[in-house]
């Protein structure tokens, strides 16, 4: 498989909280809250992403992220600022071997 590199000043740490669970016998909800670290690079969105997004909703602070991690819309994450990003969508466009790239947008923001 090709390899694709990023630079490692562009990566950082990402937290995923997985939220699953499951229902016991008498259907109460338990909750299993994993959180999940992997690496990624959040650069800008660049004129070429937005004309294959595919939706209109691309935001003032939408992003992309590049990671080998594979993730769903909707999924959401915390960068090392503590700032939570959503994962809006992939964007698939020409064979980038062992990475993913997703739209994302903040939806929870800190004063640094």
């Amino acid at each position: 498989m090709d390899k694709v590199i990023i630079l490692d000043r562009h990566k950082q740490d990402f937290t995923y909280v997985a939220d699953e669970g499951v229902r016991d016998t008498e259907g109460t909800w338990i909750k299993n809250e994993s959180s999940i670290t992997f690496r990624g690079a959040l650069l800008p969105l660049t004129a070429n992403d937005l004309q294959r997004i595919e939706r209109g909703d691309v935001v003032k602070k939408s992003k992309k992220v590049y990671t080998e991690t594979d993730l769903s819309p909707g999924q959401k994450f915390i960068d090392n600022r503590g700032v939570t990003w959503e994962i809006f969508e992939e964007l698939e466009y020409d064979y980038i071997a062992n990475l993913h790239r997703f739209v994302v947008f903040v939806t929870e923001e800190v004063e640094i």
